[in-house]
């Protein structure tokens, strides 16, 4: 007889980013922790509430490389919230048509600061576009 151990959505999607951060990480051995410089400037410098996928966009647009798998971003902003860099406040639906408008988690910055002029990283690459207008790159 075979028994099966079923494992909890939330660990289900643990393992899921585990694998992915150790995916980019033999891509790109400095993906995470440049990951996770790009996720605390961007905290300093955006007191609005936002989701993982603006994060990625943003990243995207400073020219931050792409991890190999988007789940690479679930552990950075898992780790942000335990650094105490962002806090959960909420949920809110995804705007990639391909995510089926699955429900993200939506987080605020705990650690902002004034917007500094010159910042390029991070930076305010959305001031014009709100999280409902983000353009998808197919």
């Amino acid at each position: 007889m075979i028994t099966f151990v079923e494992k909890s959505g939330c660990e289900l999607a643990e393992a899921g980013m585990k694998q992915a951060d150790k995916h980019a990480k033999k891509v790109n051995p400095c993906w995470p922790e440049g990951a996770y410089e790009f996720i605390k400037e961007y905290c300093e410098s955006h007191d609005e509430p936002f989701t993982a996928e603006v994060v990625r966009y943003s990243a995207e647009l400073a020219g931050f490389p792409v991890p190999p798998s988007l789940r690479a971003w679930g552990l950075i902003m898992i780790v942000a919230a335990k650094r105490g860099w962002i806090q959960q406040i909420g949920y809110r639906k995804v705007q990639n048509p391909k995510a089926h408008s699955a429900n993200a988690a939506l987080w605020q910055s705990k650690i902002f600061k004034e917007y500094r002029v010159g910042k390029k990283k991070a930076g305010r690459v959305l001031d014009s576009q709100t999280h409902d207008e983000l353009p998808w790159i197919k």
